[in-house]
């Protein structure tokens, strides 16, 4: 851990910096940094339940950039989280929340729980093991999945140029998530870098047209598509070269275990000339698909693979981290109401002591004796007219609001009586007829059971706290919240975690979500594939 940013409150370990106060979040402590911002492991409160995310911030006190690059880098920081926070796919990391809180906005992202690519294939090679040529396929062809719909998205053009082991978790679910930590790593601004639809990549991963100097298209992404599967496949990184442009050997030359075929696959996605290559992710897909785990054996080998592997130490860092952060998120706020606002707020007391000089006018000037009493505030009949209120014994009538008023504040102290009295009146001396009836005859209304709406708000908070229920094993719980998301907000991604949850148990039911799913998202490969698991046992 490094030390916190000028002007940052730290905590009470100044040493490491972390936990600290970020608006309404903990920031636990810091996974990256560039030029352009900084990312975070945080912790927050949704629903009453603590939940951990991940914060891209603006800025970074150690980048030396001149003020019209912050500006614009900025500029392109928003215009990237509009579009992270738009994308929806099973396979690529959600963005829940953009803050704009001044010089430093950030970004909220979801957080999966497990192990990058990276520290996967690493922690495999020290052991001297291979990914199946089976698994290599699968999680390169849920990538292949995720590109096809950013390549698609919107119809802009999107290219992604940041794909690399560092980029790509793989959940203990044995999901396969894109993560993208391209916004804060990027460090350069020109005219093609200010364009919302590219991201800067890593120089070992970057199609040699782009390293000529030609922009980047969606080949340059399927160009570090493939090369993520010669690295998967063959076990060590393909960057690892002294030369700029990559000259790879067949993976085959450090896997012998591989099937037909796979050997002309890998070396046609990393063709040097980008004509010769995968013109579209979809086409990639298509030629990785038979290579595949049949049934539904992929998320569930992924996941043995990540309890495997995944560290003791990683497991003890989040505890720790965990217990540190719980301390300060009771004092976690969110941001502060804009100027604007809290003067309204202000002047609220102004409003109230002009209404309460004019209520006091027109009380009665006598009252009658009184003792002070134990009285119960005046009840108002939901059923009765605005002007008429019921009466309590011992407490004095409330004055009716004047006609065309736009206050009516509860009017005159109340003062042990125990006969009501008619409001004063200055146009007549006589005596009015009572304007209250008798507490006997006062029927209280029936009780009301009001409903709120849904709030829908909160479905992308309760399917993410469901995600990490069913990570620990709380199928009841996980499925609680799946189905109160979808009930907010109905989504494929719920549905299909619902389905999941439901399959072994209640296959029916599973049915019934899984073809939910498929009705928002037709093109859904996992609520396709298990819908037709299902279909084929229970027919």
């Amino acid at each position: 851990m490094t030390a916190p940013e000028p002007g940052e409150a730290s905590s009470t370990d100044p040493g490491a910096g972390f936990p600290r106060l970020l608006g309404a979040y903990v920031l636990l402590g810091r996974l990256s940094e560039g030029g352009m911002g900084r990312v975070y492991l945080a912790l927050s409160r949704q629903d009453g339940n603590e939940q951990l995310c991940v914060i891209k911030r603006f800025g970074n006190p150690g980048a030396h950039l001149t003020a019209r690059q912050t500006r614009e880098n900025r500029q392109r920081f928003r215009r990237e989280a509009k579009i992270a926070m738009a994308i929806l796919h099973p396979s690529v990391a959600r963005a829940f929340r953009y803050v704009d809180d001044g010089a430093q906005p950030y970004i909220v992202q979801e957080f999966v729980y497990g192990l990058t690519l990276e520290h996967l294939g690493a922690a495999m090679a020290k052991q001297d093991e291979h990914f199946s040529p089976a698994l290599a396929a699968y999680v390169v062809g849920q990538m292949a999945r995720a590109l096809d719909y950013l390549h698609e998205f919107r119809h802009v053009g999107l290219v992604h140029r940041d794909l690399s082991p560092s980029n790509v978790m793989i959940s203990h679910l044995g999901e396969v998530k894109v993560i993208d930590f391209g916004i804060a790593k990027a460090t350069l601004v020109d005219a093609t870098l200010t364009k919302p639809h590219v991201l800067i990549g890593k120089p070992g991963w970057i199609a040699p047209e782009v390293i000529a100097g030609q922009k980047p298209d969606r080949r340059a992404d399927l160009f570090a598509l493939g090369l993520l599967l010669w690295y998967l496949l063959a076990g060590r990184r393909p960057d690892e070269r002294e030369s700029a442009v990559p000259h790879l050997p067949a993976p085959s030359t450090f896997n012998l275990s591989l099937p037909p075929g796979m050997d002309d696959l890998v070396m046609k996605a990393i063709d040097q000339n980008p004509d010769r290559r995968f013109q579209t992710a979809r086409a990639f897909l298509e030629s990785v698909v038979p290579f595949m785990p049949a049934s539904d054996r992929g998320p569930a080998d992924l996941a043995e693979l990540i309890r495997r592997f995944h560290p003791t130490l990683a497991r003890q860092f989040f505890a720790q981290a965990l217990r540190s952060g719980r301390r300060l998120l009771e004092r976690a706020q969110e941001p502060r109401a804009p100027r604007w606002h809290r003067l309204a707020w202000l002047g609220l007391p102004v409003l109230a002591v002009l209404a309460l000089s004019r209520i006091t006018q027109r009380l009665p000037p006598h009252g009658p004796p009184a003792r002070p009493a134990q009285l119960a505030p005046p009840r108002v009949s939901r059923s009765a007219p605005p002007e008429v209120a019921t009466a309590v014994p011992g407490a004095w009538p409330a004055a009716a609001p004047r006609p065309g008023s736009a206050l009516a504040l509860p009017a005159a102290p109340l003062i042990a009586n125990p006969t009501p009295a008619v409001p004063h009146s200055r146009a007549s001396a006589a005596p009015a007829a009572p304007a209250f009836p008798p507490p006997s005859e006062v029927k209280p209304p029936p009780p009301r059971r009001l409903t709120p709406p849904p709030d829908s708000t909160l479905a992308p908070s309760l399917l993410a706290s469901a995600i990490q229920a069913f990570a620990r094993g709380e199928a009841d719980r996980a499925l609680r919240l799946a189905r109160a998301s979808a009930k907010r907000r109905p989504s494929p991604e719920a549905f299909l975690l619902t389905g999941r949850i439901l399959f072994q148990t209640e296959p029916e039911q599973a049915r019934a979500a899984l073809q939910n799913a498929l009705r928002l998202s037709p093109d859904d490969p996992d609520a396709d594939r298990l819908l037709a698991v299902l279909n084929a046992r229970m027919p």
